[in-house]
């Protein structure tokens, strides 16, 4: 009896270890899928990462290209000079922090005429806060004699021909600040560019 008592004792435990191990196969199978299914966001995420377009960095004096194609536009940023107030003998106007007036050099590379505006560029602080150009300001650069250059308003620079043109920002005083240049081509997703002003 008690040899038959052990025997049926091992059957019960044979039969317990059964239902574990079928247990441990399917959270085995739960924790492959898992696996992959990270695997696969994480393939996702890289891909988008390298689909996503990069800042390429520049010195003052540097001559480097903004799109491509027709959209290419290729820019020479001359100097960049910080003034407590900009204008003329009679008019000026003064910053709630200081100017920022950028002079750059730009020529259409493209086959098409491209419309120069203001809203291609930003000032970029350490901290990456943005700012934009100030148009009232640059109204009243074109009357002052220490800059050599009209403010970036609005124009059409037809292809194969250049042009000189001012940016004015309104930015804290004391900041390390970059000039930020975006593709201007309405489908162009190349990289934007940005300029080390000090």
């Amino acid at each position: 009896l008690l040899g038959g008592g052990i025997v049926a004792g091992s059957g019960l435990d044979t039969g317990n270890t059964g239902v574990d191990d079928g247990s441990t196969a399917e959270t085995g199978d739960a924790t492959q899928q898992e696996q992959e299914q990270q695997q696969e966001q994480q393939e996702q995420q890289e891909q988008q990462e390298d689909d996503e377009p990069e800042t390429i960095t520049h010195q003052i004096g540097d001559t480097f290209t903004v799109g491509e194609g027709d959209d290419a536009i290729q820019y020479t940023v001359k100097s960049a000079e910080t003034y407590e107030a900009v204008g003329g003998e009679f008019t000026s106007q003064e910053p709630n922090g200081i100017f920022l007036v950028v002079e750059m050099e730009l020529t259409n590379q493209g086959s098409e005429s491209f419309s120069v505006t203001s809203n291609a560029y930003s000032a970029v602080d350490s901290e990456g806060n943005s700012f934009d150009a100030d148009t009232e300001a640059g109204i009243y650069i074109e009357q002052d004699s220490r800059v050599d250059g009209e403010a970036i308003s609005f124009e059409q620079l037809n292809p194969g021909l250049s042009t000189d043109g001012v940016l004015v920002f309104d930015v804290p005083e004391g900041e390390e600040m970059r000039l930020r240049i975006e593709p201007t081509g309405w489908l162009d997703t190349g990289n934007t560019h940005e300029v080390e002003l000090g």
